[in-house]
């Protein structure tokens, strides 16, 4: 797959490092303050819109603009895109200060990508958002359906913050130290930066590198939501996803990977449970056994249970994220 073709964009012509270079603001800190403010936030999205225009407008769209560098405590993570939180949509990116590499704004990018990436799909897909965390839904996607779409999701994320930051790299090494960046960036995409990227390859990195450790987290997350008795609101509302919500979550910068050309010709990760450990198998099916989910062909999907509510999915993802509810034609419910 030819860069050219993957973006769609001119080549990189500006100076990424608008903030350093205009500002004199050096360091990754200082980048994640100046762009908490939204007038200059809009600034640098207008400076940069020779760089993957696209991307950050599809960024804006999202209106992903906080970025906290203070939530973060405790965690390895570098960042997390947040969702929810206390009962609200909020919509930010959390970044743990310590893991800033304050001297080599590169590596700050390498986490902005992949958390900016995570707000387009939620700005996109309603199905992330049929959660126990969304206290504005009476509907909720099996666990199975949840940690399939949710490690979806992460390929989706991890594929194109390599596309975006080997690019980025190619055009501006010392961003990263120059040879350093083989230290950070080679073990994740799984390739150099003298090749061309191949979204098969890096298929195939996320799922020999990091899938297990995301079945992992993900099964622990509805774990905890299990025992803290959060599907309760949710018997017989359980729903599944379809390939539309599979589209969808992927339908976020550069090529679409889970389209029916990529799904014939470079098949993801279709059924989660192909992947997954026995010991992941068990626990998952603890989870649903819990939950009296049996016959997931027999559920309805979410725009079925949608439907029957009324609403479409860009009611629900307008209701779920607190924005106006577009005006649409009216669904007549199906019969009971």
């Amino acid at each position: 797959m030819k860069k050219d073709i993957t973006f769609k964009t001119p080549q990189l012509r500006e100076d990424f490092l608008f903030v350093a270079k205009e500002t004199n603001y050096r360091t990754a800190v200082h980048f994640i303050e100046l762009i908490q403010q939204c007038e200059k936030f809009d600034k640098i999205n207008r400076k940069l819109g020779g760089i993957f225009p696209e991307f950050w407008q599809a960024v804006r769209d999202a209106g992903c603009r906080n970025v906290n560098i203070d939530a973060i405590n405790e965690s390895p993570n570098a960042g997390a895109y947040q969702a929810f939180s206390e009962g609200e949509f909020i919509n930010e990116i959390w970044l743990r200060k310590e893991n800033l590499n304050t001297e080599y704004i590169g590596y700050t990018y390498l986490t902005l990508y992949h958390e900016y990436i995570h707000s387009i799909q939620h700005k996109n897909t309603a199905a992330l958002l049929a959660t126990p965390s969304n206290p504005r839904t009476k509907i909720c996607l099996t666990p199975s359906d949840y940690l399939n779409l949710h490690t979806l999701m992460e390929q989706d994320a991890f594929v194109k913050q390599a596309y975006l930051i080997t690019e980025l790299y190619a055009q501006k090494p010392q961003l990263f130290g120059n040879d350093e960046v083989d230290n950070w960036i080679i073990p994740i995409i799984g390739t150099t930066k003298k090749e061309e990227l191949d979204s098969s390859k890096l298929i195939s990195s996320f799922e020999n590198y990091l899938t297990n450790s995301y079945i992992d987290r993900y099964l622990g997350r509805l774990e905890e939501r299990l025992e803290d008795g959060d599907f309760g609101r949710f018997q017989n509302n359980f729903v599944r996803i379809d390939h539309n919500d599979i589209y969808s979550v992927g339908d976020t910068v550069c090529e679409n990977l889970f389209t029916p050309e990529h799904i014939k010709n470079k098949p993801y990760i279709s059924d989660i449970t192909l992947i997954m450990n026995d010991e992941q198998k068990t626990r998952l099916q603890k989870i649903e056994d819990s939950l009296n989910i049996t016959n997931h062909e027999k559920l309805p999907t979410l725009e079925e249970a949608l439907r029957k509510q009324g609403m479409t999915k860009q009611d629900f993802l307008a209701i779920s994220r607190q924005e106006a509810v577009p005006q649409s034609p009216k669904i007549e419910q199906s019969p009971q």
